[in-house]
């Protein structure tokens, strides 16, 4: 409570004060609400035994996420900048990265503490050092991208992509043979890479976004982020539910069936995510030659 309050005279105090009507802006309730309900229909189906009924969940949470996103864009007071998630435009696939890598931190978070104790043994206390290893490594190489603008941000971006992607498949490789020790360097190269793309990412979406629209741009990026964590943990339960993960049946066989299927989920999206890149890096490329 006293570094929040220290932070909040801090902000106070160092961000610039501007004219403004005074009126608080209009929620966009409607629109928050599709979108959780989007999120809910994809979590339900991790409760449901029917493969049909699962099916058509997932088809309607993708159904009214892509109207909400629709709306949005017709909506006087945007909670998105123009054209995110349209994977024609630089913005909409920066966006896309920042959601896919959300949902890729969740599914290799998500059961870290389950399989550390049911596979290897080892204490709750040992088994949160998973979680710090991820914050060490994100912290680490955040210090080190700050200044990085331009072509450093793509470069950045991509390192990053490419450090997750590598920590991800071996996060998968070894979760179920351990050591605990080579568990955890996997999840400190996974940190690594999110601390290398994140702050690139955040800086380059903003800064290619119109003049009217960046201060949408940076407010709309933890909205995006928080979808993907929403999502990816909906997503994950249904994984693993899927892979036959039961909270009554968690045997060290069933665990560790589910767990392959939950980390080969987390590489196939962290490699998805990569190939986002490859727009970033061509509109860099025009942008530098126009």
């Amino acid at each position: 409570c006293p570094l929040l309050l220290a932070f909040m005279g801090l902000a106070l105090r160092v961000l610039p004060k501007e004219e403004a009507h005074g009126r608080i802006a209009q929620l966009p309730y409607v629109r928050l609400l599709m979108l959780a309900g989007s999120v809910l229909m994809l979590s339900w189906t991790s409760q449901s035994d029917s493969l049909v009924l699962r099916l058509v969940l997932v088809a309607a949470s993708i159904v009214l996420a892509v109207l909400t996103f629709r709306r949005d864009a017709r909506a006087a007071n945007p909670m998105f900048p123009k054209g995110a998630l349209r994977l024609g435009s630089e913005i909409g696939v920066l966006y896309w990265i920042l959601l896919l890598n959300s949902v890729v931190i969740t599914f290799v978070n998500t059961y870290a503490t389950l399989h550390m104790q049911v596979l290897h043994g080892a204490s709750p206390l040992t088994a949160s050092y998973l979680y710090i290893a991820v914050s060490v490594g994100w912290s680490i190489s955040s210090f080190i991208v700050p200044g990085w603008r331009g072509g450093m941000e793509v470069f950045g971006i991509v390192v990053g992509l490419c450090v997750v992607l590598a920590g991800a498949i071996g996060t998968g490789y070894v979760v179920t043979r351990g050591p605990i020790g080579i568990i955890i360097a996997f999840m400190f190269v996974l940190g690594l890479g999110i601390g290398f793309m994140n702050s690139p990412l955040v800086q380059r979406a903003i800064r290619i976004s119109p003049d009217h629209e960046r201060h949408i741009a940076g407010a709309s990026v933890q909205t995006m982020r928080t979808m993907g964590v929403a999502l990816g943990a909906a997503a994950v339960g249904l994984v693993a539910v899927a892979a036959g993960l039961v909270a009554d049946a968690a045997t060290p066989a069933l665990v560790a069936h589910a767990m392959q299927w939950v980390y080969a989920g987390a590489a196939t999206i962290a490699f998805v995510c990569l190939l986002c890149v490859v727009p970033v890096i061509a509109a860099h490329r025009r942008s530098v030659s126009s």
